[in-house]
């Protein structure tokens, strides 16, 4: 009995979690089987001064390790859109996502993880994004 519950208890620590990425890890620039790859995005409400604003963020992360960062701001107040348009490379390894962008060179990594395990609920420095079909 005891041994049947050791064996239990191996399987267990060797299963695999299911929603974990099968990220490559180096700086490979070559297909990517990470779960970040797709389109991803948010809309939040805030209050900036005296004004009201929507900001709609979407990330595209591409196989090929290249990415597209959007933002678009809608101000209540004005009532135009404003749109940020960036493109970037990303490597992602152990819950980091690094973003190299191709405008200035700068680098930013960022912690990120999926809600509640759901591969469709991306949560990226603590902001929750929805996967975009």
């Amino acid at each position: 009995m005891v041994g049947s519950l050791l064996l239990a208890l191996t399987g267990c620590v060797t299963e695999k979690d299911p929603f974990a990425s099968d990220r490559m890890t180096g700086t490979g620039t070559s297909g990517s089987r990470s779960n970040l790859v797709g389109t991803w995005e948010v809309t939040l409400i805030v209050t900036v001064a005296e004004d009201l604003q929507t900001w709609t963020t979407r990330w595209d992360f591409r196989t090929d390790r290249t990415c597209t960062w959007r933002q678009r701001v809608v101000s209540a107040i004005e009532g135009i859109p404003r749109e940020d348009l960036r493109t970037c490379e990303w490597v992602d390894a152990n819950g980091e996502l690094t973003v190299t962008w191709d405008d200035t060179g700068g680098v930013d990594v960022m912690e990120y993880t999926f809600a509640v395990f759901d591969p469709d609920r991306l949560v990226l420095q603590g902001v929750e994004y929805q996967r975009i079909p």
